[in-house]
């Protein structure tokens, strides 16, 4: 059976929008060691199997987090505006042998920073936000 998250991810690098800014740097869970930012992970977060009064549904809802990272906070907020406006939210039917149903943005945007290692002031920028998508098992 094919994964969801490698449905998403593949959908989404296969916008120009997204690509122009981190090429195919979308990493599944955490970002490689030494990645050239900007760059982006998918991580699956929940999954939820829809049942019936009687028995699964076949239906199921799994929240995957993406995760926008650059040494600069407009960027990183670009590259989240890019994957959110590259009609993910649109999606609707097979893709990537994943018969997808629907997908929604959760819980809104957040952000926060990774400070520099050695204590300087260079600084990564995150932005997260959790997308919803509900397919058929």
């Amino acid at each position: 059976m094919a994964e969801v998250i490698s449905a998403v991810r593949s959908y989404i690098l296969s916008k120009t929008l997204v690509t122009d800014i981190i090429s195919q740097r979308m990493y599944f869970f955490r970002l490689k060691q030494g990645a050239v930012l900007p760059a982006a992970t998918i991580a699956k977060v929940s999954t939820n199997h829809i049942h019936t009064l009687s028995d699964r549904s076949g239906l199921v809802s799994t929240r995957l987090q993406i995760e926008c990272f650059s040494t600069n906070y407009l960027q990183a907020e670009t590259l989240a505006a890019a994957i959110y406006k590259c009609g993910i939210t649109a999606v609707r039917g097979v893709t990537n042998s994943v018969d997808i149903r629907g997908v929604t943005v959760e819980d809104g945007q957040r952000n926060y920073t990774i400070d520099a290692r050695d204590g300087g002031d260079d600084h990564t920028y995150v932005t997260q936000f959790d997308l919803m998508v509900s397919y058929l098992e």
